[in-house]
């Protein structure tokens, strides 16, 4: 994590939809078979119900390109990664990250919900701060675009 052992080269942070921990092992372990005996394709409908909500994925046609990404993911890389986000722990390291963190969770977010965003800013303390956006689930950044943004500081690219 280039936060806590870079921090000399991060001015700022923002960590987006995220846990440090996510405590679900076994759960990770079962996608990584799923995965592997089934393939991406059976993973698309679960994944997409955890990264929008009922309402952004009834309303808004780009989940398609999501589903689509989801799908044609390498089966054996996807349950590598899944094995990995089930054993990695970053907690000991927060307390190293410097940078003013910005730490973004959607409301809705049954993957990391807003406490996963809480516990970072705890461990990172006073530098950081927990912004959360409503109506958003996992990939927040998408399903309130508009919202994400001027917590950036940016202005909307057209």
């Amino acid at each position: 994590m280039a936060g806590a052992h870079a921090g000399e080269r991060i001015e700022g942070l923002t960590i987006c939809c995220s846990s440090a921990w996510l405590g679900q092992e076994q759960v990770e372990l079962d996608r990584a078979a799923a995965a592997r005996e089934h393939g991406t394709n059976e993973l698309v409908s679960p994944t997409i119900e955890r990264w929008f909500t009922p309402y952004f994925r009834e309303w808004h046609a780009e989940t398609a390109a999501y589903s689509a990404m989801i799908a044609s993911t390498d089966d054996e890389a996807y349950a590598l990664c899944s094995e990995l986000i089930g054993r990695v722990d970053l907690r000991a390291d927060l307390p190293a990250i410097t940078a003013p963190t910005l730490v973004v969770a959607g409301a809705d977010d049954p993957a990391t919900p807003p406490e996963h965003g809480a516990a970072i800013v705890d461990g990172i303390d006073a530098n950081a701060r927990l912004e959360v956006l409503p109506h958003a689930a996992h990939l927040a950044n998408v399903e309130q675009a508009e919202a994400f943004t001027a917590l950036l500081g940016l202005s909307q690219i057209s």
